[in-house]
């Protein structure tokens, strides 16, 4: 994570943004359940990068957010939030499909791109339904990885993609995420009633979503435990990881450049 400092000056800059673009879905819901309750428990299970959580406890008036991370990250991640001034957030390690809470114990319970990630992620979606309390809401915001496209078709960008899809067929996971949104929330035990569900582009067409996407899918690159293991399988090499970055870092800059990927959103009331 970047230091505090930056984390703080981001979320000012970008982090408005960041909530209309992936949780705005969300954010009227909140609004509503804010009226009878000002003071409001969310539970984020996983989301993309390490923003999404400190933006929520920022920028929602008197939320109280848990973040579920790994272990190898707490200290460094509560450091940086509380030196940040951002208070109103814990970060603790969890398993996904064995939640550390009671039942009953969030508002709002939201994942992010998190569940293409997961084999059987009906049962991460069962665990994020048991520890809302009755009235609350899981938010799930989920892309199509498989539809990915980007202009210009740089050959490090379609080495990305194809390994993206890789990774999803060797470690497990779902490409077609956003399309199961609904059969995976009725599988997990969610009424049809309790379900609503969305479906948009999402996309980086401007040099500043552009140049979020790139740093997102270059940390992802250069941290991302599946692209070592590939590397380690001889399935990558250091080449191809660089061509990756290299053509990640051009296409940000870019004027002609853009992204666009098949997106869902689902709100389920308990």
């Amino acid at each position: 994570m970047e230091d505090e400092e930056a984390l703080d000056t981001w979320i000012a800059i970008h982090g408005e943004r960041l909530l209309k673009d992936l949780a705005g879905f969300l954010l009227p819901k909140i609004d509503a359940m804010r009226q009878a309750n000002p003071n409001l428990r969310l539970l984020d299970v996983g989301n993309e990068g390490d923003k999404m959580a400190p933006t929520f406890a920022r920028l929602i008036p008197n939320i109280h957010v848990t973040s579920i991370i790994p272990n190898s990250q707490l200290q460094e991640m509560q450091e940086s939030a509380e030196k940040a001034g951002i208070t109103n957030i814990v970060f603790k390690q969890g398993a996904l499909k064995n939640l550390p809470f009671d039942n009953d114990t969030f508002d709002v319970t939201h994942a992010q791109h998190m569940l293409c990630q997961t084999p059987e992620p009906w049962d991460v979606l069962r665990e994020m339904l048991r520890v809302t309390k009755k009235g609350g809401v899981v938010a799930i915001h989920e892309l199509d990885w498989e539809s990915l496209l980007f202009w210009p078709e740089l050959l490090g960008l379609i080495k990305f993609q194809d390994t993206t899809l890789k990774m999803f067929a060797i470690f497990g996971g779902s490409t077609t995420a956003a399309r199961e949104l609904m059969p995976w929330a009725l599988k997990a035990g969610a009424r049809r009633s309790q379900i609503t569900l969305n479906y948009d582009i999402w996309q980086s067409v401007t040099q500043s979503a552009r140049e979020n996407s790139g740093k997102l899918y270059i940390d992802r690159i250069q941290t991302h435990e599946t692209f070592a293991k590939l590397r380690d399988m001889d399935m990558l090499k250091n080449y191809d990881l660089e061509e990756m970055v290299r053509d990640l870092r051009e296409w940000s800059w870019r004027d002609d450049a853009s992204e666009a990927m098949f997106s869902g959103s689902m709100l389920i009331v308990k």
